[in-house]
């Protein structure tokens, strides 16, 4: 059972055929812990450096830049953290983001469809690996030497996904597809830059999600 195993995950990720199309991964929410947030991108980027253990990660929302602190799949985990950065006389605000469903209307191979969703599911599942390794790292569990191992089967894994969609998509050079060619190699370029540090892991991970919004707003 890994580090972070105490996170829950809310994200399901399916390959079902609607009279729309198919649908490549359900509609989901994250929550982001901010210490604090500021209408100039500059002072937030230093608010957020201010935490300590903080991602350091700048997040726009709106009007507002928030420095988050971490990013959590579940709003209760979210909230555990919140209460413990309250006893270190740090107060957070909790903000929430949704992401869309991604459906593609056309029709797939089941083999397509399979792929589809093994790609849509990897952004998650680098997410959750580089949060946990972070977590893994700042317990003293995971050595940085095993946290660089990971991170080398995942560059592995999503090197050899990106192949096998771009060889069965080949033919196919719908909108939808392409643009998640492109966010997927995103993806493989920001896992390839992640140095096996607590800080710099944490920050990687809120921006891969940050991708992943991305994409599905393009999608959606």
């Amino acid at each position: 059972m890994s580090v972070a195993s105490f996170f829950s995950s809310s994200l399901s990720i399916i390959g079902d055929l609607t009279p729309q199309g198919t649908i490549g991964a359900l509609e989901t929410n994250f929550y982001l812990v901010c210490p604090a947030k500021s209408q100039l991108e500059r002072e937030a980027e230093i608010l957020a450096k201010d935490t300590p253990d903080s991602s350091g990660y700048v997040w726009q929302n709106g009007e507002y830049y928030y420095a988050v602190y971490g990013a959590y799949e579940n709003k209760n985990d979210a909230t555990l953290v919140i209460k413990q950065l309250e006893k270190q006389q740090t107060n957070c605000e909790l903000l929430e983001i949704y992401f869309n469903q991604i459906l593609i209307d056309e029709d797939f191979s089941v083999d397509q469809r399979n792929l589809l969703v093994s790609t849509y599911s990897m952004f998650l599942t680098s997410f959750r690996l580089l949060s946990d390794l972070a977590i893994g790292q700042q317990t003293a569990v995971y050595s940085t030497a095993y946290s660089q191992e990971k991170l080398d089967g995942l560059i592995e894994k999503l090197e050899k996904n990106a192949d096998l969609f771009e060889s069965a998509f080949t033919n196919n050079s719908s909108y939808k597809i392409n643009e998640t060619i492109e966010y997927f190699s995103d993806l493989i370029e920001t896992v390839c830059m992640t140095k096996p540090e607590i800080q710099d892991l944490k920050y990687k991970s809120i921006e891969i999600l940050e991708i992943y919004k991305n994409l599905c707003e393009d999608l959606k």
